[in-house]
């Protein structure tokens, strides 16, 4: 079981029957702690265009990540600490701000990317 859980840390998590992927941790140290239950967002690997706001590349290399990913912000969910497998590293400062622009987007907090044009 993973110990202390960090804001910006990407962990492999049991989030499907059968299957690990990939998420970052973006709720913060202190309830994330409290609670065990992390809010995460998706990652995926998957090569097609992401042209909503919404998705964040993460270049390979970055945080341990073997390749090129995108973190969905509006691919959500709470979590039981328990569903985290193993810690692959954590993003760097500059790139959680540009994932907490992209969660202001999906969440309409204001202050986040501009709207996708229709």
């Amino acid at each position: 079981m993973i110990g202390q859980i960090v804001r910006g840390g990407i962990y492999y998590a049991q989030l499907f029957e059968g299957g690990e992927r990939p998420v970052v941790v973006v709720s913060s140290d202190v309830v994330t702690n409290a609670l065990r239950k992390p809010v995460v967002c998706e990652l995926t690997s998957a090569e097609r265009e992401r042209s909503l706001p919404t998705a964040v590349r993460l270049p390979a290399g970055e945080a341990g990540l073997e390749r090129d990913s995108y973190a969905l912000c509006h691919e959500l969910r709470t979590i039981r600490a328990e569903r985290l497998r193993r810690e692959v590293g954590v993003l760097s400062g500059d790139r959680m701000a540009e994932i907490e622009a992209a969660l202001r987007c999906t969440l309409d907090l204001g202050g986040g990317l501009p709207a996708a044009q229709s």
